[in-house]
């Protein structure tokens, strides 16, 4: 597919004359007609656009066709979500919401929404979103997931473990739901509800690694109390690998199931390529230092201690990113 980066390849120039025509003839039905079927092509286009990441060639597309297609809801969502991936904030959000506004069931539109607030940690307004949403449409997973995650995201896991857990019960094949609520048992340490989660997820899908992950995890967890042997641990966490090699959270885990069974050359070998897929992976460089100091190697042990402390220093920075942009929000100043 062509990559829209000139007005004749996309059909813009022939949009723009239509436009031209249509504004000098309003009233004529065969101008407004080809005005109207030339601006739903181009909103085509730019959807297209979106779904192979061209976020730049959409949104060009989607300004232009706003004075016939601003009261499409899937024109708004588009040209919402075009801004929002160009770091766009405030006309993102505007037509964001402007798109949920004109059809409020929308479950996709929703989750947009709470994708946007979530990138720019306003998680009390995600949360007052999917509360509204998760009234609506009491029916929708969707919404009463995206509502506990953003449960989540303020730290009220309590409430969005119960909420997981009455959804899970009415939809038990609800895949997406148990990585959120193992997300739960994990903060809680509780490795036995992991384990039990884990695997009815198996049994659901035995392809999906979060199964695994979580069996695995939670076995590590149990067996730090002398509950359950490491080795199953190990087997659960290179099965989540086997099914997903980039899962950076089960490499992690697994480098810290081998350090625990004094396996510390493989130990190291797991952490590297845990880093190799996280750079900024904060604890993963403290072990990895750990890891160094005790075999002797000084000079490796400095450095990951380094990357460490850089690593913090940047999410305390991130801190104050949020901080601005909450007070820019209560100026009032973006589109209402």
């Amino acid at each position: 597919m062509a990559s829209g980066g000139s007005d004749s390849s996309d059909g813009l120039e022939t949009y723009r004359k239509l436009d031209e025509a249509q504004r000098l003839k309003p009233r004529e039905a065969v101008a407004t007609k080809a005005w109207l079927d030339e601006a739903a092509r181009l909103a085509t286009l730019a959807a297209s656009h979106i779904e192979h990441r061209r976020y730049a060639e959409a949104a060009k597309l989607l300004r232009a066709t706003e004075r016939p297609l601003s009261h499409a809801p899937s024109w708004n969502n588009l040209r919402g979500y075009a801004e929002f991936k160009l770091s766009n904030p405030k006309p993102a959000l505007h037509y964001l919401q402007r798109a949920l506004q004109l059809e409020p069931q929308n479950e996709d539109y929703l989750l947009d929404v709470g994708e946007f607030l979530g990138h720019h940690r306003a998680h009390i307004e995600a949360v007052r979103v999917f509360e509204v949403a998760a009234k609506r449409m009491p029916q929708s997973p969707r919404a009463t997931l995206g509502l506990a995650v953003s449960y989540i995201l303020l730290n009220r896991r309590d409430e969005a473990q119960r909420l997981l857990e009455v959804l899970l019960t009415a939809h038990p094949r609800f895949e997406a739901a148990y990585k959120a609520l193992g997300e739960c048992y994990e903060d809680a340490a509780n490795a036995n509800r992991m384990v039990e989660l884990g695997k009815a997820l198996q049994q659901i899908n035995p392809q999906n690694p979060q199964g695994w992950y979580l069996e695995g995890a939670g076995l590590l967890q149990e067996g730090r109390t002398g509950r359950s042997p490491v080795d199953a641990a190990m087997i659960a966490l290179r099965k989540t690998l086997q099914l997903d090699a980039s899962n950076v959270r089960a490499r992690f885990v697994l480098a810290k199931v081998l350090q625990e069974a004094g396996a510390d050359d493989l130990a190291i070998t797991e952490l590297k390529q845990t880093l190799a897929l996280d750079p900024e992976h904060e604890r993963a460089h403290y072990v990895l230092a750990r890891l160094y100091q005790k075999k002797g190697d000084t000079e490796r042990a400095r450095s990951e201690f380094a990357k460490h402390k850089t690593v913090i220093e940047r999410d305390r920075n991130m801190e104050y990113r949020r901080l601005l942009i909450s007070i820019a929000d209560d100026r009032g100043s973006g589109p209402q």
